[in-house]
């Protein structure tokens, strides 16, 4: 059942612009586990004639009672990552696109975003292990970049999101949830081949440094080299020429959590690193060049803190995100006249904080704040260089009942 939920809402916006130029042992939040039933026999014969029609295929039922959880979103649990692994997914962009609220569409060579109902970026709040992520400057983020090895839950809601949730997301939230690092020792591999050609592998390990924590470490690579062909005009002919346009898609990416748990106390770092390449097509961009991102870096650092103080459930948390981006455009499809050039450095940084204490049964008192700065410089095409910063704080009060 969703909450019902009253909110005092409070935000302020400052920007400022420069010149412009031209797991398996983790419980869900808010729902319970899910378990895949396909011909299952069913106890209850009353509702035999009811559930048999649906058990001659595979479905995920929903069952238990809700675990006590820090906080708990206004979010659907849709799938677990033992299910995806199951079905042969191998990332959260393929993860998404089996769900039918969700439009998951190019980005780049081999990159995925996603709509929700038509919100695209900003519209559609991402949070990763209950921190939002989106790349700075673009607000964008590929969804393709999250190995399936590291996904433990998927929940969503194509409602808007809560200003508890933070600024942004008014077109629904996805929440994605990866394994612990506490828990038992642990390695899972997934590598994909294609004949286009294009390759894919993930590895995912975790584990235990003291009873009280742990590590889990992930890499996943993703190469492509396929080619396309380009019909272009021939001045000394009147049949056009073919060329050929290399997609040299290349990402790789790894990250790294450490992670404090005792009771109702838990600590964990967040390190994430990607490096990408990729060309884009001619009709992506509308020009008549050919626009190579020669090299996309970006580097995330998240802190998260969860305790009980007093009544309060408590929870703290940080991150720092990088990125470094230079994209040329070329004359020709074998990529040797350059045109123009870009250099993108662009930083985000945000603190957070949540804290919920019931008032009897079915109530909770439900507060939150939040702080996010971003700040971008570009050296951009005809040599014009802009500089741009950009902070909101927000803070919101509600009460949820869930009966």
């Amino acid at each position: 059942m969703r909450p019902i939920s009253l909110i005092l809402f409070m935000s302020l916006c400052i920007p400022s612009w420069g010149q412009q130029a031209a797991a398996d042992d983790n419980a869900p939040i808010g729902d319970p586990p899910i378990r895949q039933q396909t011909g299952q026999q069913i106890d209850d014969t009353s509702s035999q004639d009811y559930i048999a029609p649906a058990l001659s295929e595979d479905v995920i039922i929903v069952y238990g009672a809700l675990p006590d959880k820090p906080f708990q979103r206004d979010t659907q649990l849709r799938i677990t990552g033992a299910e995806l692994r199951k079905r042969g997914i191998s990332n959260l962009a393929e993860a998404l696109d089996i769900l039918p609220e969700i439009n998951v569409r190019p980005a780049g060579r081999g990159g995925r975003q996603i709509d929700i109902r038509g919100a695209r970026k900003g519209s559609v709040k991402v949070l990763l292990d209950g921190i939002a992520i989106s790349d700075p400057f673009y607000g964008n983020i590929d969804i393709s970049a999250i190995p399936v090895t590291d996904i433990e839950e998927i929940r969503i809601s194509s409602s808007p999101a809560s200003p508890i949730d933070g600024p942004g997301g008014p077109g629904g939230v996805v929440e994605i949830f990866t394994s612990d690092a506490v828990g038992p020792d642990m390695l899972r591999l997934r590598v994909r081949a294609a004949s286009h050609p294009s390759a894919e592998v993930s590895v995912t390990g975790r584990t235990s440094l003291t009873p009280s924590w742990g590590l889990r470490m992930s890499i996943s690579s993703m190469l492509g080299a396929e080619e396309f062909e380009l019909r272009l005009p021939d001045e000394n002919s009147s049949e056009p020429s073919s060329f050929f346009l290399s997609e040299a898609r290349d990402q790789s990416v790894a990250n790294a959590r450490i992670e404090y748990k005792k009771g109702e106390r838990r600590l964990a770092t967040d390190i994430w690193l990607q490096q990408v390449a990729f060309v884009v097509p001619p009709a992506r961009d509308g020009s008549s060049r050919y626009l190579a991102i020669e090299g996309e870096s970006q580097g995330r650092l998240g802190l998260a803190y969860d305790d009980r103080w007093k009544q309060f459930r408590v929870q703290l948390h940080a991150h720092y995100h990088l990125l470094s981006r230079q994209s040329t455009y070329y004359e020709d499809p074998q990529l040797t006249v350059g045109a123009q050039s870009e250099d993108l450095n662009a930083a985000r940084a945000g603190l957070g904080f949540v804290a919920n204490r019931k008032l009897g049964r079915d109530l909770q008192l439900i507060a939150q704040a939040t702080l996010e700065s971003e700040n971008a410089e570009v050296d951009g095409f005809d040599g014009v260089n802009t500089i741009g910063r950009a902070s909101i704080a927000q803070s919101a009060l509600g009460l949820a009942y869930r009966g």
